[in-house]
């Protein structure tokens, strides 16, 4: 039965049937006979034209009306339109999916805005398809399916629905479930696996995850070797410019007969081409016997002549459907799917953002499509014309953001984008077209390097960026309307302008605001960022406050849409997000650490104790020392939030923080000589530790296995820098005394030129682990004072870069106690040591009681000496 749908406008369905009459086409739309292209091109590959013609006679004859369409085309929906407005079926039976037909009233509904996109996805907790464990990285993880069915204003569904709205007559979707199509796939891959040798598929044996994508019709195009010689013989080089080609420019000087034996010869000729061994082709004939059964089914259902009905599917089958066997429907499996309607965007329906059957320049065939419905003029170039102003405006645009463009710019890309065209054996130029003008005549180069600012607008303004709008008659199911939900309980709105919250966790509220950003935040909508807190910096970090800042996203909706699968609620998507990533990662301790937080913080609790065996695991199995290492500064943090939060948890945390120590003592020695990108977070690393093994007594850490660790990597290190750090870690924590160091740098000083070329580095290493500890050691600054006065000069040169690293990082206090104790060294008087923090610039008089090459040393060592002043020795 039709629709029940009041909320329609139906000026804008007269407006859309009211099609101007056909004039004779201009000369140009005709350039290529297109069926003796056809003709030729089959000849070439041996293909029977005969028979391909004879079947598309076939079609046609049918008293049932087959019409072929490509998805969200304007050529599709304006012949299907000049096919409504003289044939007016009593049934249209349309390629969707199966069983949805209840959401006609909504998409139709006055008030929505298009795109929209109705989402079908289903979670497969029974594990019915056998892949958990397999899409995901545990068989307790249920797999997670998903597929998308977008609508725009010109999408020939879109136009099917409206009509049937608008006629009161009954329209069914007649396409297979997704789910049945996955369930196929799996089918056929698991029976290859098996070796089974009567299974039809081109897919290799393999433990990489399968590609259960919704098959789009133009990937099966892309297969077939009639296309790609389409392509050639007509200078196109993908599917887009070889459609607007044949049908999208000039189709307002089509009939809607011409336009389906040119779409019919096109298909047949593909579908003849197409590799037969593939499980994509298996899913294609699968979907098409179903929707040959639902055809079937509805018109014996209702009583309704074949002659009264029409059957809008994509091109390829509806080259098929006439002859193709029903399938049995009861034999097909029912899976429980949830499908709902989200608001959509031009920039997700695009093919550019990875939809299979996305459109390149949504926007751009919206601008088509207005003018083509909305034009009383006859005979127009509407494609010309939109270039023009897209060609004015992008221009103008760059003028906006800084470009040297004039109005000379456009009128030489529009020009050059006709020529093109003409070249191109276009009777009017297309978005290619148009793209290569504007980048011949504004950039001269490669854009990617001239100017990709430039090439980028392009693309997002020929894409668009309008949003959809669902009507308010929808109830949004789970996730969006607890989204909504969540935030307006703490009256917080959704604007354009950024709102920056400032949240102290020692009140209530505040704490219960954090734990609602922590979970949207990790549904990565772009909607939240953490600018300051725990999770944004983890030293020196403050356990008591947050600062978050909420920025609405235009296309939260869409993003939220995407992540539906998830969870009807927004703690229930971010527990699923929490065990998926956990999962993927559970051999990185550090991963595992951050998710121990994240539970914390977003109040999952009762998945602590899950979250700590995976935890408690991964340090057993880790052998990275940095994500050990990470993990175990997380934990010192997750111990200082439970101390104020869940005390009764910190026993448990603290012997994880144990066995974290032990396990990072044991891969010590692995970093011993570490590429020279991670030196600098080793230093940074092996001080954390250091400072722990110190500073928390309580935790009583085990010094003596973390210096065996410490002494095993320092017998082993080649690194001049490693080694000072390493031999600091022993000092630091009482293991070794100034001496050993002193004994360490003398004999670095009587070895072999190679070890005395690191004794910068060495020192550099010792005073970045032990920094005020070791500044405060007279013996220290002897023995580099030592060392700096008996090396002979070109080795002194050498060295001199790790000498100043090595103080350069020093804080000006500690600098001052330096300068300070050298100045004793060589003897000046007290009153005199306080003048070398403010230097002057007379010299010559201190060169006198110092070394020449001290002199030197020290002047390239602090860069401050130069301007003391001596006021008396």
């Amino acid at each position: 039965m039709a629709p029940e749908i009041k909320r329609i406008d139906e000026s804008k369905i007269e407006t859309l049937l009211r099609l101007p009459p056909i004039d004779s086409t201009p000369h140009g739309y005709n350039i290529f006979n297109i069926k003796a292209a056809i003709k030729q091109i089959s000849k070439d590959l041996k293909i029977q034209f005969k028979d391909i013609e004879s079947e598309v006679k076939n079609i046609t004859k049918e008293e049932i009306c087959y019409f072929p369409v490509r998805h969200h085309s304007i050529a599709s929906s304006y012949a299907l339109l000049r096919l409504l407005s003289q044939f007016q079926p009593e049934i249209i039976f349309l390629e969707a999916p199966a069983d949805r037909e209840s959401f006609i009233q909504f998409i139709t509904d006055a008030e929505t805005h298009l795109p929209i996109a109705m989402v079908d996805h289903f979670k497969d907790d029974k594990n019915l398809l056998g892949l958990n464990g397999i899409l995901t990285p545990d068989k307790d993880i249920a797999a997670k399916y998903m597929a998308w069915y977008p609508f725009l204003e010109y999408s020939p569904e879109y136009i099917a629905m409206l009509y049937s709205v608008y006629k009161k007559i009954p329209i069914i979707f007649i396409d297979a479930p997704y789910m049945n199509t996955v369930e196929i796939k799996t089918n056929t891959l698991r029976n290859l696996q098996l070796g089974k040798p009567n299974i039809k598929s081109k897919v290799k044996p393999s433990s990489h995850k399968p590609d259960l994508k919704k098959i789009e019709e133009q990937e099966l195009f892309k297969q077939s070797n009639f296309f790609k010689k389409f392509c050639e013989f007509y200078s196109v080089k993908d599917l887009d410019d070889a459609w607007d080609l044949l049908f999208e420019i000039g189709v307002q000087f089509r009939s809607w007969e011409e336009y389906r034996e040119i779409m019919l010869l096109y298909c047949l000729s593909v579908r003849e081409t197409i590799p037969k061994n593939g499980s994509d082709l298996d899913i294609t004939e699968f979907r098409e016997k179903y929707m040959a059964a639902m055809i079937k089914k509805h018109l014996n259902d209702k009583n309704i002549k074949e002659k009264e009905a029409l059957v809008v599917t994509g091109g390829l089958h509806s080259s098929v459907l006439y002859r193709t066997k029903a399938i049995d429907l009861n034999q097909v499996k029912k899976f429980q799917s949830v499908t709902e309607l989200i608001p959509f965007s031009f920039k997700r329906l695009s093919s550019l953002s990875g939809y299979g059957a996305g459109n390149r320049a949504p926007e751009f065939y919206q601008k088509i499509w207005d003018k083509l419905i909305l034009s009383n003029e006859e005979n127009n170039q509407y494609f010309t014309e939109v270039v023009l102003q897209y060609c004015i405006d992008i221009i103008n645009n760059s003028r906006f953001e800084g470009d040297l463009f004039s109005s000379a710019d456009s009128i030489a890309a529009f020009q050059s984008a006709q020529m093109l065209a003409s070249l191109r054996f276009r009777p009017e130029p297309n978005v290619t077209d148009l793209f290569d003008a504007l980048v011949l005549c504004c950039v001269k180069g490669d854009p990617e390097k001239e100017n990709i600012a430039f090439k980028n607008r392009i693309i997002k303004t020929c894409i668009g960026f309008h949003l959809g709008r669902l009507p308010s008659s929808y109830q949004q199911l789970g996730l969006i309307q607890d989204f909504k939900q969540r935030l307006a309980q703490f009256e917080i709105e959704l604007i354009d302008d950024p709102q920056e919250f400032k949240l102290d966790l020692q009140k209530a509220e505040d704490q219960s605001l954090s734990i609602l950003f922590w979970q949207i935040h990790s549904l990565d909508t772009g909607v939240l960022q953490l600018t300051e807190g725990v999770g944004k910096n983890i030293m020196n970090v403050d356990i008591y406050h947050e600062f978050w800042k909420l920025v609405w996203n235009p296309e939260l909706n869409v993003k939220l849409g995407e992540k539906s699968n998830l969870g009807s609620t927004v703690e229930e998507a971010a527990l699923t997000v929490l065990k998926d990533e956990l999962m993927k990662n559970r051999k990185n301790s550090e991963f595992c650490a951050k998710s121990l937080i994240q539970c914390i913080r977003m109040d999952l609790i009762k998945q602590f104790s899950d979250i700590k065996s995976v935890l408690d695991q991964a340090l057993t199995d880790d052998r990275n020392f940095f994500q050990l290492t990470g993990a175990f500064k997380l934990l010192l943090l997750i111990r200082k939030i439970l101390e104020i939060q869940k005390k009764g948890l910190v026993p448990i945390i603290n012997q994880l923080i144990k066995k974290n120590f032990l396990s990072i003592c044991s891969q010590i020695p692995n970093v011993a000589n570490p590429p020279d990108d991670r030196k600098d977070q080793l230093a940074k690393d092996l001080k954390s530790i250091v400072n722990a093994t110190i500073t928390e007594y309580k935790l009583k850490l085990n010094r003596t296995v973390f210096e065996g660790a410490l002494n095993s990597a320092y017998l082993y290190s080649n690194d001049g820098r490693v080694s000072g750090c390493l031999l600091g870690a022993r000092y630091m924590i009482d293991q070794i005394d100034v001496q050993t160091i002193k004994m360490e740098i003398i004999a670095m000083t009587k070895n072999v030129l190679e070890i005395q070329l690191k004794i910068g580095q060495f020192i550099r290493g010792l005073i970045e682990m032990c920094q005020a500890k070791i500044i405060f050691e007279r013996e220290f600054f002897k023995i580099v004072i030592s060392v700096v006065e008996n090396i002979d000069w070109d080795l002194f040169m050498t060295v001199l870069p790790g000498l100043k690293s090595a103080f350069s990082q020093l804080s000006a206090r500690d600098f001052d106690e330096i300068l300070e104790k050298i100045a004793k060294y060589y003897g000046l008087k007290e009153s005199e040591i306080g003048t070398l923090v403010e230097p002057t610039e007379d010299i010559k008089s201190i060169v006198t009681i110092w070394d020449a090459k001290v002199y030197e040393i020290i002047s390239k060592w602090f860069n401050v000496v130069e301007n003391v002043k001596k006021k008396g020795k």
